[in-house]
C-alpha cells in the first residue's frame, strides 16, 4: 500500500514535533557524563603505577 506523499509530510513532521527537548537534553548530559567517567577510568587504568608493562612482558 502506497501512503500519499502529503500523508508522510505530516507524519514526519508529527514524528519530529513529538521529540521533546528535554529528553534529548538529558540524553546529551548522560552522555557526556558518560565520556567524562570513561576518560577518567581510562587515565587511571594508563597512569596506574602500580603496573607497568616492561620490554620483556610486551614480548611474551
Amino acid at each position: 500500500m502506497k501512503v500519499p506523499l502529503n500523508t508522510q509530510k505530516i507524519i514526519r513532521e508529527r514524528m519530529l514535533a513529538s521529540i521533546d527537548i528535554d529528553q534529548v537534553q538529558y540524553l546529551v548530559d548522560d552522555y557526556s557524563k558518560l565520556s567524562e567517567l570513561l576518560s577518567q577510568t581510562l587515565d587511571e587504568l594508563f597512569n596506574n603505577n602500580d603496573y607497568k608493562l616492561t620490554t620483556q612482558d610486551q614480548k611474551k
